[in-house]
């Protein structure tokens, strides 16, 4: 079981990679503002740029262990995801995925195959933080600093910003979570009463406090 500081590195590697891929070839190509990227303008890049395949499918006696897999040949790249899965979840992994070839394949870091693990008792310590970093990059995949924060003033509420950004709730608790732990440094105890109140209470002035504090 990984702890936050067993994951912080690789929460600012995973951003740095994300901004990269973000400021060096998808805005070129979609010209979006960073605050309103979803996880389209990343699919939609890999699929008609870099001649993706997107492939459904239903993993059976695997489908509690793995959510989803990237396979190289040559210069074919296939994304695999199971579609007895939400559809924001399916979202997650073929952002996941994505991240694992432009962080990981990309950069030399592993071989030709990537599968996300749902049952991470199997993975080596190794693994379980490429597996987390690959996390991060989803998340930042998902919704940027800048939409995080653009949802806050326009006053959408929790629920809102997952419909909007096609997240589940897990996701964005996380995605707020781990901002405010990194970025803010706050307690975490702190965060997840901030995001709490957020989310159960509609209550945001807490976390915009936390959010946007200098």
């Amino acid at each position: 079981m990984l702890d936050f500081e067993d994951v912080r590195d690789c929460y600012f590697t995973a951003k740095d990679v994300v901004e990269g891929f973000i400021n060096d070839q998808l805005y070129t190509y979609s010209r979006t503002p960073i605050e309103f990227l979803t996880h389209f303008n990343f699919e939609n890049f890999c699929e008609e740029k870099l001649d993706f395949d997107f492939a459904p499918y239903k993993f059976k006696k695997l489908s509690k262990q793995v959510g989803g897999s990237l396979y190289i040949d040559n210069n074919d790249v296939v994304i695999s995801y199971d579609v007895n899965n939400s559809k924001s979840r399916q979202a997650f992994t073929k952002l996941h995925e994505i991240y694992h070839y432009f962080g990981h394949y990309k950069m030399g870091i592993k071989g030709n195959y990537f599968g996300q693990s749902i049952n991470n008792n199997t993975l080596s310590y190794e693994d379980l933080i490429l597996e987390q970093e690959a996390n991060f990059g989803a998340s930042f995949m998902q919704i940027s600093d800048k939409g995080l924060a653009k949802c806050l003033i326009d006053k959408l509420s929790f629920s809102q910003i997952c419909n909007s950004y096609n997240m589940s709730y897990s996701a964005l608790y996380n995605r707020f979570l781990s901002f405010l732990v990194f970025e803010k440094d706050i307690n975490e105890s702190v965060a997840r009463n901030a995001i709490n109140k957020y989310r159960y209470c509609y209550n945001s002035t807490e976390l915009k406090q936390l959010f946007f504090r200098q």
